[in-house]
């Protein structure tokens, strides 16, 4: 894994973490061993037990439940629910434990961008960002 493919951490600590779990994927490491579908339900309970006061957050990990693809791991990312949350949130607090919960997710999705990729006529870096809508007078208050 190049550095470059890494800016998007601004502490050596992150690009460092990173690089220790890229390299226990590289070599088929048993994090990466247990079956499909415990995993899943592992990160499913966490979402549960997260989101249990939260009948709109449960209707949603249902659905992911129910309807869920190895292929199609970006969509349910990019999704209003639980996963870019949580999995946000580890990655800044380094959550081993919640990330490890992420574990199967976290191989569809790095499969589905890689094959997206290979797909694309980009051969070089492209930077995306991720938006929300704001109110007007949210983004007008004073800093």
């Amino acid at each position: 894994m190049e550095s470059s493919h890494l800016s998007c951490f601004p502490s050596r600590r992150g690009t460092d973490f990173l690089r220790t779990s890229a390299s226990r994927q590289r070599h088929g490491a048993k994090f990466w061993k247990r079956p499909h579908h415990a995993a899943k339900q592992e990160l499913l309970d966490e979402c549960h037990l997260q989101y249990a006061h939260n009948a709109i957050k449960l209707y949603k990990i249902d659905e992911f439940e129910q309807n869920y693809a190895s292929d199609e791991a970006v969509y349910w990312y990019t999704r209003d629910m639980c996963l870019y949350r949580m999995m946000n949130k580890a990655l800044r607090t380094q959550d081993l434990r919640i990330l490890y919960k992420m574990k199967f997710f976290i191989k569809d999705l790095h499969q589905n961008l890689q094959k997206l990729y290979d797909e694309s006529n980009f051969k070089s870096i492209v930077t995306v960002y991720r938006g929300q809508n704001m109110p007007s007078d949210e983004f007008n208050k004073p800093l």
